[in-house]
């Protein structure tokens, strides 16, 4: 109907049918891809209309001029089918064109006028602000590029060339989504036919560098999202799609290759920003990767290989590495220097920064695996062009005249020089150490990039160093020393350790050439200061740390090669002053590296320990022959003060007192003056004072006050015993006051501590199948340790549990542990302070408690859960100067669901118990009234599957009760909720006093609960009678719910009613009425059941074939306490020593002075049920009974001179 129709006179008619065609089309051939096929079909078989071009042509034009009037969706539909219809045109142009040369002429230049208009047209639309344009301009770019590549073979090259460079000139850029489809327009120019052509390439490539500028830049805030990093990707892709047609002409088009030089200082910075949120954030091992420079958008995603687990890398910054690499090398291919002229000197020191950081990163291959041998030989070829790159900025811009030598920059000399020793020193391109394969792929990358590497190095040292004079040249043979290059070694940046390193490599250039600068610095250091002691211990700390780092130990050809060459280049006279100080230098040098051949090429294995000891103790020796203390000095010190800078005063106290150690108590001993830390000459004694005035300072800061109060005591001791300064004594003593009196008073945080173990051969030797204990912060989470541990063990896997671990690799297991405080002594009287000061004093032991699985496939209860507690002892006391300690040795202990239970129980009790004591000693705040309502909320009102309550079914369960051992453990229990009711209750005293107005009735619903919930216990503390002195006597007040212990638990009573059994057989009752059948005679039987051992006529029985020890007591109140030291046996609260029989006390007499412990897990006590017959306390097994032979217990009472205590009117 086009081709019918296309001479009629009406447009409005000839547009209807644009739109009709337009509209057939994009159903066609955009919304069913799967009928395109169709179109094209059509195109290339049966089309045969002539004439078409041109109408199309107009009509494409006015769409494009009358945009508002025809509505954008047209237009969006025009665009997404504009590449089929530019093939009708093509098509009918071609048929136009067949019919004569002359046609040909007139149709190519008709095609020529519309398609210039309508570019016109197009650069409008899209360099239009509107954001209603979008999505249109979007449509538009995606189709631009295949509209002029159909019609192609009627434009000019240069034509088409200008079209689409002012059309992708003219997008508008404030637009992420349009940024990225003009980020591929680009790429599929920098691929097309077009950048093939060399007449094309030059407008192209600087066209690009235009439109990717703001690519480039790094934002304000530094960050990548998503979305930005995808627009990196895609950039890197355009020029990596340039750098595939531009590298095999590179030597023939400079001009071009210069022109990505510009971009260099971009591409630095823009990786280091890069790199720094890599290594920022959490890395995992990578499950999915992307092809590089992919062709398509969005990238294609495929999976890694299930076997690859520990894979970390980042798409991103590798083709931002390799674009880089790239850039680098044509700007090396054309011979083109850094600009010095067009930035300012902060500019330009910035940027020299810039490029040698990324050199550093490319080197380490921080972005991919270091097993991607055939990338990281090609990051080396970048970083030396790079670093070529950059020398002669630095030469021209970072060297002033020595008139001006405070203006030299050493810092970023430093950085320079050590990315080039980094480069030549490089195990990775040390291909005397690689494989076959290996070895053969470094080399066709690299070829030898050492040697050209040691030849910049080389130039640029000299570079800073000036001109001898010529009585130097004769003496030393150095034509260039001094200078600026004595600021390369003896401080913060000193290369020694970097040049020794190139010292000891198998490449005779880089030997020769490290060794000259080796050279230089001795005879800097001698012209300089006549000594080279500094230097010496510099070298020998150097020669040390190499050893103790690289992955390939230096064999005896280096060693050889290294010490010939050495003693060759100085060629000096024996006669001149220098001479036997440099000749005891290399002698000590050689003698040292003799040392250290023979520690580590000892064999691995526990046959050799001898021989490694051996050596090791030679080393020492030669230190110590070197001036070992001062080395030793400097080194603490270093590591004093860095934890001083990091705040960790702790750490800084705990090394000044190892460096302290160095130093004798002793006016005798003169000691020169110290740099490292800085001393005056002094005694031994004012040296050894000082650092111990340090060291208490940096545990008082640090809230060490365990470790100051140590200190402090042995400063105390020097004055006491050597100096006899009565003054210092007396302050020092004031200050051990205030720091005991900061023990109570300052609140601490208690770190967090985990169990690191380290499985897999991947570890070295001093790690290798350790576990070490490391302290936390406080609150510190798994999470947390974990991120550590990922950036100090990239390629190290964190595993669940250790049976995930592997022997091949690295794996690490970390679990968190609690300190085992339970091992310490308790003072019922102690404040929170002093327990917190007991707990942290020589902490050395860890627990971890696992709940072990009782099989068949049922869920645990309370009752049936068994749980191994782990107690790992470590060699070191926390704390440590390295936050960490290797575990000495590791026990297991298997508790039973009923030894869990007593210690869930005493536990709680014992949480309860220290918050008790924190408002009896007034410390208790808002923070602690807090606690205690949750605690009390918890002990009160628990759900029914939790708490405490658990652990009810035990003493409910006859079973138990039959089983001899278990029958004490049961009352052990009963007495614990005794003990745990009794803590409960006078909390809620507290917190009835504590508890603001508004919550009152929460605390009422508490004490509510608390009478039903813990009934049983509140009934047999309220048997107590309110008249029984006994009672009140060991401690008991009269409570709302009956008598509750007014600072000690109830199981605490039972050790004030226990003593040795040998109190009993000496006699010893002039203090102690024991209490006998009335003859005196005392009378010994076994327990032979659960329930307590009958009274029998008021005698007393004790089993010494048994564990358990039990005492009768027969009165109108009985008390029956039975004592089981088997169970004390491998417990954590274990009081440390057996107690015996139980003794009454008359009146107030105090009792045989133990300290009650507060942990007697396994002791339990009995209270008989009341007087007045009504019925006993069958819970707790006990049998009520009241002696026939009381008036005989009367008399001996009376008869022993001493006022009888009553209890309801019956005398004891």
């Amino acid at each position: 109907m086009l081709a019918e129709f296309m001479n009629t006179e009406s447009e409005e008619f000839l547009m209807q049918l644009f739109h009709a065609l337009i509209h057939t089309l994009e159903k066609v051939t955009a919304r069913s891809k799967e009928h395109a096929y169709l179109g094209i079909d059509y195109m290339n078989n049966r089309f045969n209309f002539a004439g078409l071009s041109e109408i199309l042509l107009s009509l494409t034009e006015k769409c494009l001029l009358n945009t508002s009037s025809l509505g954008y969706q047209l237009l969006i539909n025009y665009f997404k089918i504009s590449e089929f219809l530019s093939k009708l045109v093509s098509t009918s142009a071609t048929i136009d064109s067949d019919r004569g040369k002359d046609n040909k002429i007139d149709v190519s230049v008709t095609i020529r006028k519309y398609v210039k208009r309508i570019n016109e047209a197009t650069k409008q639309l899209l360099s239009n602000q509107e954001k209603t344009m979008v999505e249109l301009q979007i449509v538009a770019i995606q189709n631009l590029y295949q509209w002029f590549f159909n019609l192609r073979q009627f434009l000019p090259a240069d034509e088409i060339a200008q079209f689409l460079i002012e059309a992708i000139d003219s997008i508008r850029s404030d637009h992420d989504k349009i940024n990225t489809q003009r980020l591929l327009l680009i790429r599929k120019l920098s691929s097309s036919w077009l950048y093939k052509e060399s007449k094309y390439r030059p407008p192209i490539t600087a066209y690009t560098i235009k439109w990717t500028l703001q690519f480039w830049i790094v934002g304000k805030d530094g960050e990548f999202s998503p979305g930005r990093k995808e627009q990196l990707r895609l950039l890197c892709s355009i020029y990596a799609a340039q750098f595939k047609i531009l590298w095999p002409v590179r030597h023939e088009e400079p001009d071009v290759c210069k022109r990505y030089g510009q971009l260099l200082p971009l591409g630095a910075k823009l990786y280091t920003e890069l790199l720094a949120q890599f290594e920022a954030y959490k890395r995992t091992p990578c499950t999915v990767f992307s092809p590089l420079f992919g062709d398509s958008y969005p990238f294609e995603v495929r999976a890694i290989d299930s076997v690859v687990t520990d894979c970390v890398f980042d798409e991103t910054l590798m083709e931002v590495g390799i674009v880089f690499t790239l850039l680098v090398n044509l700007a090396h291919f054309s011979g083109q220097h850094m600009p010095d002229t067009s930035l300012t000197h902060t500019q330009v020191t910035e940027l020299a920064y810039n490029i040698v950081r990324t050199c550093n990163a490319l080197l380490s291959s921080v972005a991919f695996p270091k097993t991607w041998i055939s990338l990281l030989a090609v990051h080396h070829e970048t970083v030396f062009g790079c670093l070529d790159y950059l020398s002669g900025l630095m030469k021209t811009r970072f060297i002033p005249d020595p008139d001006n030598a405070e203006e030299f920059n050493s810092d970023l000399w430093y950085a320079f020089l050590g990315s080039i020793l980094k480069l030549a020193g490089s195990e990775a391109i040390a291909v005397e150490h690689l494989p076959d394969q290996k070895r053969a792929a470094i080399w066709k990358i690299c070829r030898d990039i050492r040697g050209r590497a040691v030849d910049l190095l080389t130039d640029v040292w000299d570079s800073i160093g000036w001109p001898a004079i010529e009585e130097d040249k004769a003496r030393f043979g150095l034509d260039v020393f001094g200078g600026f290059q004595v600021q390369m070694f003896g401080g913060e940046t000193s290369l020694v350790r970097d040049i020794l390193n190139l010292c000891l490599v198998r490449h005779s250039k880089t030997q020769q050439a490290a060794v000259k600068i080796l050279q230089t610095m001795i005879v800097s250091e001698w012209t300089l200061n006549e000594d080279l002691t500094g230097l010496q211990r510099e070298i020998i700390a150097s020669l040390d740390d190499i050893f103790q780092t690289r992955n390939y130990f230096p064999e005896n050809y280096e060693k050889q090669a290294f010490n010939y060459c050495l003693r060759s280049t100085f060629k000096i006279d024996p006669e001149d002053e220098a001479y036997p100080f440099i000749s005891k230098l290399l002698d000590d040098v050689e003698e040292f590296l003799d040392l250290l051949m023979d520690l580590y090429n000892i064999p691995p294995g526990d046959a050799y320990n001898d021989d490694r000891i051996f050596h090791a103790l030679n080393v020492l020796n030669f230190l110590k022959d070197i001036d070992r203390v001062e080395i030793f000095s400097r080194y603490v010190n270093d590591i004093a003060q860095w934890n001083r800078s990091k705040q960790n005063y702790t750490q800084t106290g705990l090394a000044l007192k190892l460096l302290a150690s160095a130093y004798e108590w002793s006016f005798d001993i003169q000691l020169e003056a110290s740099d490292y830390p800085i001393f005056p000459a002094q005694s031994s004694f004012e040296r050894k004072e000082a650092l111990y005035e340090d060291i208490i300072q940096s545990f008082t800061r640090g809230k060490a006050f365990e470790n100051a109060i140590e200190a402090t005591k042995e400063l105390i001791h020097a004055y006491e015993t050597v100096s006899f300064d009565f003054k210092k004594l007396a302050s020092a003593t004031r200050i051990l006051g205030k720091l005991y009196d900061s023990v109570d008073n300052v609140e601490r945080l208690q770190p967090s501590y985990f169990r690191v173990a380290y499985i897999g051969v991947g570890f070295p030797r001093s790690l290798r199948n350790r576990q070490f204990i490391f302290e936390g912060n406080p609150w510190e989470k798994l999470e947390s340790i974990h991120e550590r541990l990922h950036r100090t063990y990239p390629g190290a896997t964190i595993v669940s549990n250790e049976e995930e671990a592997k022997v091949d690799g690295q794996y690490l297991y970390v679990s968190t542990v609690l300190p085992d405080i339970g091992r310490l002594n308790r003072l019922p009287a102690n404040s929170p302070g002093a327990k917190e000061f007991q707990a942290r004093l020589n902490m050395r032991y860890f627990y971890l408690e696992r709940r072990l699985d009782t099989g068949g496939g049922n869920k645990p209860t309370a009752t049936t859960q068994w749980v191994e507690k782990t107690v790992y002892e470590t060699y070191q006391a926390f704390p440590t100067i390295v936050k960490r300690s290797e575990v000495k040795q590791a026990s297991v202990q298997k508790l039973s669901p009923l030894e869990y239970a007593l210690v869930q129980v005493e536990k709680k009790t014992n949480e309860l118990l220290d918050l008790e004591q924190v408002f009896k000693v007034g410390k208790a705040d808002q923070n602690a009234v807090s606690k205690l309502d949750l605690l009390l909320s918890g002990a009160i009102d628990s759900p029914v599957n939790g708490g405490i309550q658990l652990f009810r079914p035990f003493l409910e369960d006859p079973a138990l009760r039959s089983d001899p051992v278990q029958s004490q453990q049961v009352t052990s229990l009963e007495v614990s909720f005794l003990d745990y009711a009794a803590a409960v209750q006078r909390c809620l005293a507290i917190h009835s006093k504590v508890v603001p107005a508004s919550l009152k009735p929460l605390h009422n619903s508490l004490e509510e609960l608390f009478a039903r919930n813990f009934s049983r216990e509140l009934g047999v503390l309220k048997s107590m009678d309110p008249n029984d002195e006994l009672l009140e006597n060991l401690g008991f007040t009269s409570g709302s719910g009956g008598y509750v212990k007014r600072n000690e638990s109830l199981t605490e009573l039972t050790r004030q009613l226990t003593i040795d059994g040998s109190a009993s057989s000496t006699g010893e009752t002039s203090r102690w009425q024991s209490i006998d059948n009335g003859n005196g005679n005392m009378s010994r039987s076994r327990s032979e059941s659960n329930d307590i051992s009958k009274m029998r006529g008021g005698s007393i029985s004790e089993s010494k074939a048994s564990p358990q020890l039990s005492r009768s007591v027969s009165r109108n109140q009985s008390m029956i306490m039975s004592s089981s030291p088997d169970l004390n046996r491998g417990s954590p609260y274990d009081p440390g020593e057996r107690r015996g029989l139980g003794l009454i006390r008359q009146g107030n007499e105090p009792h045989d002075g133990r300290a009650p412990n507060r942990y007697p897990s396994q002791t339990s006590i009995y209270i008989d049920g009341q007087i007045n017959g009504s019925d006993s306390y069958k819970g707790l097994g006990v049998s009520r009974s009241v002696s026939s032979d009381l008036r005989s217990s009367e008399t001996s009472s009376q008869s022993s001179g001493r006022a009888p205590s009553r209890i309801n009117g019956s005398q004891i």
